[in-house]
């Protein structure tokens, strides 16, 4: 079932992550969006939030669980895994690996970056951070990137699962990321 997306809601957490000052807020209130978002998707349920593993080693941002429905993200694992990254800067190739070793280090094949301001590097480029995704793709690890401006244009969840879909393939065949 498609699942309105509230434009005045994803404003209003948008509001809160641009009014923010500091880091962690920024982090917080873009993390509660890409919530919010992805909540929309039939099947999603979020199981963690802002959770370290036992090691210590790593900080999850969110992990949810797909059912897998028919309506949801059938062509996406049980697990996923994304990261929010707020900052003002495009996110650059070393925490592109860093989040490719989350993924890798709990046997999963995909994880989702939110980046408000996307990734270093030309899209149908071989460096920066670009260079890294089709890396890490070689290596059986696909990370879908989707930027701010992609949040702020969706109305309901049917939009987002094209997008990933849509994202999903680009990678497959080396476009634009």
């Amino acid at each position: 079932m498609m699942a309105p997306i509230s434009k005045s809601h994803l404003t209003r957490l948008l509001n809160k992550y641009d009014a923010a000052t500091t880091n962690t807020d920024k982090g917080k209130f873009f993390t509660d969006t890409a919530e919010y978002v992805f909540k929309k998707i039939s099947g999603l349920t979020l199981s963690a939030r802002d959770a370290i593993d036992d090691p210590g080693e790593h900080e999850l941002d969110l992990a949810f669980w797909n059912d897998q429905t028919k309506l949801g993200l059938p062509f996406l694992p049980h697990i996923l895994l994304l990261e929010c990254k707020g900052t003002q800067d495009a996110v650059g190739t070393a925490q592109i690996n860093h989040f490719a070793t989350k993924v890798q280090a709990r046997a999963l094949s995909h994880g989702i970056l939110i980046a408000a301001n996307g990734v270093t590097g030309s899209a149908n480029g071989r460096r920066n951070a670009n260079a890294a995704l089709r890396h890490h793709l070689a290596q059986r690890v696909s990370i879908v990137v989707i930027t701010r401006a992609e949040l702020e244009i969706l109305t309901d969840s049917s939009e987002l699962i094209a997008l990933l879909k849509q994202k999903l393939t680009n990678l497959a065949v080396g476009r634009a990321v």
